[in-house]
């Protein structure tokens, strides 16, 4: 085969079945020989660019090929040319992130490896198996080991897709269906012996989830139904299984993994000689980190205890750790277990009675009631070292605990060497001295946004000020954007430093432009993706590295969302590109001076000074920008330094920052800018009557007249599949201005001709920032721009004195994703940050944002959520009330799940007596519109004791009407008994 036959066979094959038949009987000279060429025609092929040295041919067909240069790598000839790798090229050639072989591909590699044999093949395996998505099917794998072709791998890998290959179902397994596991394990008698590795590596073998059966048929078998069907009819050692499961349970696996060997293990039904045999082993789990295992462990010493054969001593000396998790239930669990074990063995109260002092140490109030209930039962039996350790442990109560257990220790005289002890009996209870201090009140901020100060001298921003500071800075970025100023930095210097190339900046600039040729970087880097917001960015950085003009044309590529707010930005990046590209280099208006995005109005007024004779700057993106990140403070002195200016930046600038100028008929084909100014003077106002000399035709929020928000709660329910609801939250959000919906589409041809003729000028969009901000709110594809973490952040820059369509946003990704885990992939907790900006309200969509991170799943959202609670308090930000109602409106979809709410309110409440007396007046306002029959309404009402007996605040009328209506035996009527009781 020649070179000119290697590619006309992957540019132009009759028939993929042939391209196998083409590398037939080829030796390995050959085939060392073609290497190189098929390596650099699969670089080519995937990069959708050909070399300089390339064919005709080749330059020909990237020519013809059409789409975005990005989709090249998942082309059918790229396909080819993977396929060539394999029959032609070395292990380093095939050992590559982005080989991939398409499924429909996957039997032409087969034929491929049979032909060829590479002394590779393992090696290649193992590395393929390793891989997060790998493309081996575990069926050609068994076929190649019983042939000789390789052998059985030693990995991990191997392991995972044995388990996931013999589980398969019609579901998730292309539609097949499967044989029963245990006549698939008689059926390859050898796979017998892979069964323990199932029992130390992550795989689906174990897991609990419901859906793993989905599609299966009537036999089907779980692997834990294989595992002790095989067990019982002697195939496989039943003790042995034991040993392993409960070995298992010790490694570092998931959760439900793990919960899966417990209950594999509890279906062999262990003998009390097989428990005792494994009493060391349920002892070491009580210390594991998680929840299932720790549960699982105490009640198997407890099978132990009832059986009579606990190593009691020990058992007493490590149940303590129990009380470090969180969980309730294991805790309630061991106290139990050490009241049983004084019971049986009174001389052993001491040191039971020990562990049950760390019991109080836990975060969960019912928990600690317990503990003092088996304290207050002993009380007798407890000594001087072990009362004079509980008078410590005051600090770990909450206020309503806490009188209990100054009683309890007060029953004895205090130690000579804690001689503060009657001191602490004599201190008034927290509840009693929040009842009388007035710090425990709580009111929000209130008065005129424009108002308030927020620009702080620790917050502003040092400029780049070098070519090298400037290429640092990138290459920094391409790894990982800290926070949008960053990106703010090096668009500013790029703007500024245009003109500045020394002799040498190629040579500096060329390990940046590799890096970003090959488009690397990290997760949260400065490369976002292949259209809008993340090309724009890209064009101009690299528009900068080499002096040409660069501008990417979007393509459509499916599954990619781009955000419409980021559509003035993505113009304003253009325009200073095309500046650059001339070397034209000036600073910005827009370049914000202080985090959050803000704008001093002096530095403001200094540049517009400068840049006042610059043709365009009245019209320019950049002026409409840096209006809407001006911030109160110093707006009069800028006022008043402005009135130099010459016309028109000397009315704009007056009209943004209070003046007594106003926009006129001369001033509509610059309608945008004054428009800008208008929402930068005062944000929330309706400016239609001021602006009716410009007779503009203006259906957007936020442009003349001020967005608000219509939102509605609901639910999606889909059909049920076993134990999964196939119920999914639904968040519907529309933008209004006046009663009126927005109206995002063109305009006909016959409202175009009536405007005409009128004299009306149809305002665009696109030319206002505030109005993007509120285009398309709909929940998008995950994959897009604001799944990098620092964009989420920059939205709510592009306005931060109006962050409320940035905070919409968050609300719907956050709600979109509320059950799910914390996501690499698309992360929500960068919607957070514009609720950390100084002295702004928040007002509804902020506290939207707020509920929606306090309600979700996401650890790393709902961190920031009670971070930005506890500061917003402090500030005065959060509103009690607006809290309530907008948390009772979300809790119409029925999917608000309120346990996580009362853990989220938890720590906040621990801050101080006003975070306290803040909690009480959220929750006195939403128990009050509440069903307060709800399932876990009663953590709601666990939260609301503790702030009470902090504050002594009175319930209100309302509040213990709606609670005198809870009936029933559960903990909701228990709570709502002893809320009224203490009323």
């Amino acid at each position: 085969m020649t070179l000119d036959d290697l590619e006309r066979l992957l540019l132009e094959p009759s028939d993929l079945a042939d391209l196998p038949k083409a590398f037939e009987g080829l030796d390995e000279r050959q085939r060392v020989k073609l290497s190189s060429p098929a390596q650099r025609l699969y670089r080519q092929l995937s990069r959708n660019k050909a070399d300089p040295g390339a064919s005709h041919r080749l330059k020909d067909f990237f020519a013809r090929r059409q789409g975005n240069p990005l989709m090249g790598w998942n082309a059918r000839e790229t396909q080819n040319a993977t396929l060539a790798l394999f029959a032609v090229g070395p292990a380093s050639a095939v050992k590559r992130p982005n080989v991939w072989i398409w499924p429909q591909a996957r039997p032409l590699l087969d034929q491929i490896i049979r032909d060829r044999r590479p002394d590779w093949l393992d090696d290649w395996i193992a590395y393929d198996l390793e891989r997060d998505f790998h493309q081996l099917g575990f069926a050609t794998l068994r076929a190649w080991i019983r042939d000789g072709l390789c052998r059985k791998p030693s990995v991990d890998g191997y392991y995972r897709e044995f388990a996931a290959f013999l589980m398969r179902t019609g579901f998730n397994r292309g539609g097949e269906v499967a044989p029963p596991i245990s006549r698939q394990l008689l059926a390859d008698p050898e796979l017998l012996d892979d069964v323990e590795s199932l029992f130390r590596i992550e795989s689906n073998a174990f897991n609990t989830n419901a859906w793993l059966r989905k599609g299966a048929n009537a036999e089907y078998e779980t692997w834990p139904d294989a595992l002790v069907k095989l067990a019982a009819e002697g195939r496989l050692e039943r003790g042995r299984l034991l040993d392993l499961a409960v070995k298992g349970l010790g490694l570092d696996l998931k959760q439900n993994q793990l919960s899966g060997f417990a209950a594999f293990y509890k279906r062999l039904a262990p003998r009390p000689d097989e428990q005792l045999r494994h009493q060391q082993n349920y002892i070491d789990l009580l210390r594991r980190p998680v929840g299932h295992v720790v549960k699982f462990a105490v009640e198997m010493l407890a099978e132990v205890q009832k059986a009579g054969g606990l190593d009691a001593k020990t058992v007493l000396r490590e149940l303590p750790a129990v009380f470090s998790g969180a969980s309730k239930g294991n805790a309630i669990s061991a106290l139990r277990l050490i009241n049983r074990i004084i019971a049986r063995n009174n001389a052993l109260a001491g040191e039971g009675l020990s562990g049950v002092s760390e019991a109080l140490r836990h975060s969960n109030t019912d928990v600690q009631a317990l503990a003092l209930t088996l304290l207050e039962t002993h009380a007798a039996e407890l000594d001087q070292r072990q009362i004079d350790a509980l008078a410590g442990l005051d600090d770990f109560l909450p206020a309503s605990n806490r009188p209990r257990l100054l009683k309890l220790i007060s029953h004895r005289p205090a130690s000579p060497r804690l001689g503060d002890a009657d001191e602490r009996t004599e201190r008034p209870t927290e509840s009693q001295a929040g009842a009388r201090s007035e710090a425990a009140s709580y009111e929000p901020l209130s008065g005129a946004p424009c108002d308030r100060c927020v620009l702080s001298a620790a917050e502003e921003i040092e400029p780049i000020a070098s070519v090298d500071g400037l290429i640092d800075a990138i290459l920094h970025a391409i790894e990982v954007v800290d926070s949008p100023e960053d990106v703010e930095r090096i668009v500013d210097a790029i703007s500024r430093l245009a003109h500045e190339r020394a002799d040498d900046f190629t040579a500096r600039a060329a390990p940046v432009l590799h890096r970003l040729d090959r488009r690397g970087g990290g997760a949260n880097g400065m490369i976002v993706g292949p259209n809008g917001l993340g090309s724009a960015l890209l064009d101009l950085v690299q528009t900068w590295l080499t002096g040409r003009l660069r501008e990417t044309k979007d393509a459509d590529i499916p599954y990619y969302t781009t955000e419409d707010a980021f559509v003035p930005m993505i113009a304003h990046l253009r325009a200073i590109a095309e500046r650059v590209a001339r070397r034209q280099g000036r600073p910005l208006l827009s370049a914000p001076t202080h985090k959050g995005g803000w704008i001093d109005p002096l530095v403001w007024i200094e540049r517009l000074h400068s840049l006042q004779h610059q043709p365009g700057i009245a019209e320019s993106m950049d002026l409409r920008l840096s209006l809407l990140r001006l911030a109160p403070d110093n707006r009069e002195t800028a006022l008043a330094r402005g009135a130099t200016l010459g016309p028109p930046l000397r009315g704009i600038a007056s009209f943004a920052l209070g003046g007594d100028g106003r926009p006129g008929r001369a001033d509509r084909m610059n309608y945008a800018t004054w428009i800008m100014a208008a929402r930068c003077r005062l944000t929330y106002r309706d400016w239609t009557p001021e602006f009716a000399a410009l007779s503009l035709h203006d259906p957007w929020p936020d442009s003349l007249k001020p967005a608000r928000y219509i939102w509605r709660s609901s639910y999606w329910k889909g059909p049920r599949y076993e134990q999964l609801p196939g119920k999914a939250p639904v968040f519907e959000v529309s933008v209004v201005f006046l009663g009126r919906r927005q109206t995002p589409g063109r305009p006909g041809i016959l409202d175009g001709l009536v405007r005409a003729a009128s004299g009306q000028i149809a305002t665009d969009w696109r030319a206002l920032p505030t109005a993007a901000a509120n285009r398309r709110l709909e929940a998008r594809s995950f994959s897009g721009e604001l799944r990098a973490t620092w964009v989420a952040q920059w939205l709510s820059y592009v306005w931060p004195q109006n962050p409320a369509a940035a905070q919409m946003r968050g609300a719907i990704q956050l709600i979109r994703r509320i059950d799910s885990e914390s996501s690499g992939w698309s992360p929500g907790f960068g919607h957070m940050i514009s609720l950390f900006q100084r002295r702004r309200p928040w007002r509804e969509p902020g506290h939207l944002l707020l509920c929606a991170g306090l309600i979700g799943k996401d650890a790393d959202a709902r961190g920031l959520a009670v971070d930005a609670l506890i500061e917003g308090i402090e500030a005065r930000l959060f509103e009690p009330e607006l809290f309530a109602s907008t948390l009772a409106d979300l809790a119409e979809g029925e999917w608000v799940k309120w346990g996580r709410l009362a853990d989220s309110l938890t720590p906040v409440r621990q801050v101080s007596q006003v975070h306290a007396a803040a909690v009480h007046q959220a929750l006195e306002a939403l128990l009050a519109k509440l069903d307060l029959q709800q399932k876990n309404i009663f953590r709601l009402m666990e939260v609301l004791v503790e702030a009470r007996a902090v504050t002594g605040r009175p319930l209100a009328k309302n509040v213990q009407d709606r609670l005198s209506r809870v009936r029933g035996g559960g903990r909701s009527a228990a709570l709502a008994k002893r809320l009224l009781l203490d009323a």
